[in-house]
């Protein structure tokens, strides 16, 4: 803990706060008791763990550009060549 407001609010080194995420991460460890070893509030460390897993998934989420499939760039290639692929007709069934 770093320092607590008037309010009544408390400022956390966010180095020490990374480090007992760390410690939080690892198996076997109870977060309500390193929260309450260190003082801090058992669900505002839940909190911290979700929102560091949060920002480690949107960091693995890249864009990658798109792979068109087989498909069209065959109808593609078609289109390039002045053809036109042919439409796709529907026969309606008759009424008897």
């Amino acid at each position: 803990m770093v320092k607590v407001l008037r309010n009544g609010k408390r400022g956390f080194d966010p180095v020490e706060k990374e480090r007992l995420i760390d410690a939080c991460l690892e198996p076997g460890v109870l977060v309500a008791g390193l929260a309450l070893k260190y003082g801090v509030n058992a669900n505002q460390l839940r909190n911290w763990i979700k929102l560091r897993q949060r920002r480690q998934a949107e960091k693995a989420l890249t864009v990658m550009p798109y792979a068109l499939s087989a498909f069209v760039r065959w109808l593609r290639q078609r289109r390039l060549r002045g053809r036109r692929p042919r439409r796709l007709v529907r026969h309606r069934q008759g009424c008897g």
